[in-house]
């Protein structure tokens, strides 16, 4: 363990080297993508509310017509 002190120094350092730029532009570009993500929720949510409008209008006849 203590030979490979030295080797795993160097590969931390390059994983830092070479990770974190990488994930800093990933976050950077998902400024970009928060109008089309937030648009995405706003559908989905909407599609609920549908869904679940619609099951109670769907009980509802049901019921009446029992």
């Amino acid at each position: 363990m203590i030979g490979m002190k030295d080797w795993s120094e160097r590969l931390g350092k390059t994983t830092q080297a070479e990770t974190l730029p990488g994930f800093t532009r990933l976050i950077e570009s998902g400024r970009d993508l928060e109008p089309v993500l937030a648009h995405g929720i706003t559908v989905v949510g909407g599609a609920m509310s549908d869904t679940a409008r619609q099951g109670r209008e769907a009980r509802e006849v049901a019921r009446v017509q029992g």
